[in-house]
């Protein structure tokens, strides 16, 4: 008897991409997986089991369509819209996808990104078979001066993609699930967690008495604005034994440094090289406090989760996090981090002095993320409600 086969359509990178290599993990043992992405190549995809499909080459062509459309709006004194590029790379892109996407078989549709949802949609009216599909933000609401008609857009896609959805998959307490299916008026949908939990990498970060070195604090992840990572840089400014490390890379990377210069923070603020996905955890054991950063201004960042969040986890390190609808619960469940309410200066100033003048709660912390990975949130206890809801339905 043949396994029954997963087909996982990923609109986004997939070679960075914690989401897709945890559910990659989670089901290679039980079901044949095909991924269909829009790059060349994906890692996981030599293991037995698994197929990739890449459609970079469709990629390419539209990039090609969306830079002459530039131009020639350019000539003409005009700029090309966001609405514009949503339209090529999102619409355009799932149509002509799609006609590769028809001759496949498989058994169920697991969709991990918005853009994605147009497919899902479309495969389920054709070949009527489930759809389960992966929230983990708001996305037409990520960015704070979106204009309307794109959030519209991008909304209409979201809804419409839920609606056809059979299995709604939320992360970290279903705070996000639950938000989105109530938005929409789709409260019978099944609503299961899975929360992306990378393995530990065989070594926890090391308990100290830190007497004798300076607390190290440590973000990983993009450097975009709107995060609060300038805020949390001029909070270091009137701390003393200790040191930030950011390591990651964006369009906010050299404002940052620039800001690190200008306050004469060079002996408090380090840049560390980007590294792959795959690495962060192993990487995070050498701090001691992980930040999960995000200004509250947006929907998304109200029901903020972060990725490090739980690689940071999985290495043992302690939190500080921001006050967002599921980090609350983890925080007050597991006891391990501080959780801020704004990354403003004056708050990440007030968790970074707590941490220093509470050194002895930092080993506590790190003991209990160690716990919280161990108890709940590894890849093992994870993927057993994603393999038996979906065991349920094909």
């Amino acid at each position: 008897m043949r396994k029954k086969r997963v087909l996982i359509l990923n609109n986004g990178v997939s070679q960075r991409n914690p989401a897709l290599v945890s559910f990659v993990k989670a089901l290679q043992n039980d079901y044949q997986i095909v991924i269909v992405g829009k790059e060349r190549s994906f890692e996981e995809a030599k293991a037995p089991g698994i197929k990739y499909i890449g459609n970079h080459r469709l990629v390419k062509l539209l990039d090609l369509l969306h830079e002459i459309l530039r131009r020639l709006l350019k000539l003409s004194g005009k700029n090309l819209g966001r609405r514009v590029s949503i339209y090529i790379h999102v619409y355009l892109y799932n149509f002509l996808s799609f006609f590769r996407l028809f001759f496949l078989k498989f058994d169920l549709v697991l969709c991990l990104e918005t853009e994605a949802l147009e497919n899902s949609k479309r495969l389920k009216f054709f070949f009527r078979k489930p759809v389960a599909y992966f929230i983990y933000e708001i996305y037409a609401q990520q960015v704070v001066d979106t204009d309307h008609r794109l959030k519209k857009l991008m909304t209409n896609i979201e809804r419409k993609g839920l609606t056809h959805a059979d299995i709604i998959i939320g992360s970290v307490n279903d705070v996000l699930g639950n938000y989105l299916l109530k938005e929409y008026g789709l409260e019978d949908k099944e609503l299961i967690s899975f929360t992306i939990c990378p393995d530990n990498p065989g070594i926890w970060s090391a308990l100290d008495d830190y007497d004798k070195r300076p607390v190290r604090f440590y973000y990983h992840g993009a450097l975009f604005i709107n995060r609060g990572l300038e805020n949390a840089i001029l909070a270091m400014k009137d701390i003393d034994n200790a040191e930030l490390y950011y390591r990651g890379f964006g369009n906010f990377e050299e404002h940052l440094k620039q800001l690190v210069a200008e306050n004469n923070l060079e002996h408090k603020v380090f840049f560390l090289d980007p590294v792959d996905t795959r690495m962060l955890t192993v990487e995070a054991t050498q701090f001691d406090v992980g930040l999960t950063m995000a200004r509250m201004n947006v929907a998304n960042h109200l029901y903020a989760c972060g990725f490090k969040t739980f690689e940071n986890t999985a290495a043992g390190t302690a939190l500080i996090v921001p006050a967002s609808y599921p980090l609350i619960p983890f925080i007050e469940k597991y006891q391990n981090g501080f959780v801020y309410q704004d990354a403003t200066v004056e708050n990440m100033q007030q968790a970074f002095k707590y941490c220093i003048e509470n050194r002895h709660l930092i080993n506590t912390w790190k003991i209990n993320s160690r716990k919280a990975y161990e108890q709940e949130y590894n890849p093992a206890v994870q993927a057993w409600q994603l393999v038996d809801t979906f065991f349920r339905y094909i």
